[in-house]
């Protein structure tokens, strides 16, 4: 792993092996950005707390010279603090006929007046998560849809 001066990660290379041997590699960089009060923008500098605003992953098949890269952008919400209100994943790799097939990925999330998550959209798969919080922001319950399927978290007695 590697750390900017404010300790944030900034690239991480993990490895994964099956049956003890190398399969692939995964190269993450992490590119943060300041929120700027006075024009109520993000600045893209590695300065301050910074919140990630990009990530880019590449995923290299060992003993391949080809690569799928895939890049996650969040948009987030002044609050007391940054609030994600978006993510977003796009995989990319012209020369692989298989990144051609996989969707981008998007998630909304909604907050109440306290700040505190109650719902996420994933409208690439079709979910929906509402969640019941405490007080203090803490999730007590979870319920989850999909594709007409329903789980709530923790399960009732």
């Amino acid at each position: 792993m590697t750390y900017d001066n404010d300790n944030r990660v900034t690239g991480e290379t993990d490895q994964y092996y099956s049956s003890g041997v190398l399969s692939s590699t995964t190269v993450t960089t992490n590119y943060y950005g300041l929120y700027n009060a006075a024009t109520q923008r993000w600045d893209l500098p590695n300065t301050d707390q910074g919140v990630i605003m990009e990530s880019k992953g590449v995923v290299t098949a060992a003993g391949s010279s080809s690569s799928t890269t895939t890049k996650t952008f969040y948009t987030y919400q002044w609050w007391d603090q940054a609030q994600q209100l978006k993510i977003q994943i796009n995989a990319t790799d012209p020369s692989n006929p298989n990144t051609g097939s996989w969707a981008a990925g998007y998630s909304n999330l909604t907050y109440d007046a306290n700040g505190h998550l109650t719902q996420l959209i994933d409208s690439g798969g079709n979910r929906q998560v509402n969640y019941v919080d405490d007080a203090y922001g803490q999730v007590m319950m979870r319920e989850e849809k999909a594709t007409n399927v329903s789980a709530v978290f923790p399960p009732s007695a």
